[in-house]
């Protein structure tokens, strides 16, 4: 997604307790509780960046992911080269993907974001 899209995520809760959405470099007014149902979470997205998302639960294993906000213009600031190098890049478009990695104790779970914006889990 871009600069200043609407962001609009249904969270389906099939559990029998509440659970919680938080995006807190995002947006602090959406993040709460969700009882057992559906309930949708919007804002408009003005920040670029990769952007992490949970729960608030103790389970190392919990709800996580990211929110990847390029800016409006197609930049991307840098990133860094398969020897090391640091690589500033002019636009987006310039890419073929990216990654988003978490580690959670001794694991790495990873997301890939493929050019037109679909997340697919590694």
């Amino acid at each position: 997604m871009r600069s200043g899209d609407s962001i609009n995520i249904q969270l389906t809760n099939n559990t029998n307790i509440n659970v919680e959405f938080n995006v807190p470099e995002l947006s602090r007014d959406n993040a709460g509780q969700t009882a057992p149902g559906q309930k949708n979470y919007r804002w408009n997205t003005q920040k670029v960046g990769a952007f992490a998302y949970h729960d608030q639960g103790t389970q190392p294993l919990g709800l996580f992911d990211a929110i990847v906000v390029d800016d409006l213009s197609g930049k991307v600031q840098s990133f860094v080269d398969g020897d090391g190098t640091i690589t500033f890049v002019q636009h987006v478009h310039q890419l073929d993907k990216e990654f988003v990695i978490f580690m959670v104790d001794s694991t790495f779970w990873r997301t890939k974001v493929g050019s037109k914006g679909a997340h697919r889990p590694l």
